[in-house]
């Protein structure tokens, strides 16, 4: 009599913890959708950010070169630009393109601090 409610119990255990088991596989399934919908989403947004950022640094870079012409052009006393140093290791194509002298590729060579 005993092993027969103990049969039972076990059984009855074991159809629980089976139901958790089927839960949990279903809720790793459903996260691993959300998280290939969102890596999809943050790259979407990334570039969007990526483009508008580069546009502004365009919009600066362009607007130091004019003043760095400018001042060549003026010939100031005691002003000296012979260098025009814009951009860094993420952004120096832009910085080029746009007339740059110099730019400093430091983290590019020696990875970052």
């Amino acid at each position: 009599l005993g092993a027969i409610e103990e049969y039972k119990r076990v059984s009855e255990r074991y159809e629980f913890l089976n139901g958790q088991k089927e839960d949990l596989i279903k809720a790793e399934d459903t996260i691993l959708e959300i998280i290939k919908e969102l890596d999809g989403i943050m790259k979407e947004k990334f570039i969007e950010t990526f483009d508008i950022v580069k546009e502004k640094f365009t919009e600066v870079f362009k607007k130091l070169f004019e003043f760095y012409v400018d001042t060549a052009w003026k010939n100031i006393d005691n002003v000296s630009m012979d260098i025009l140093s814009m951009g860094m290791s993420g952004d120096y194509e832009v910085a080029i393109e746009e007339g740059a002298t110099m730019v400093r590729v430091g983290t590019n060579i020696f990875g970052s601090r």
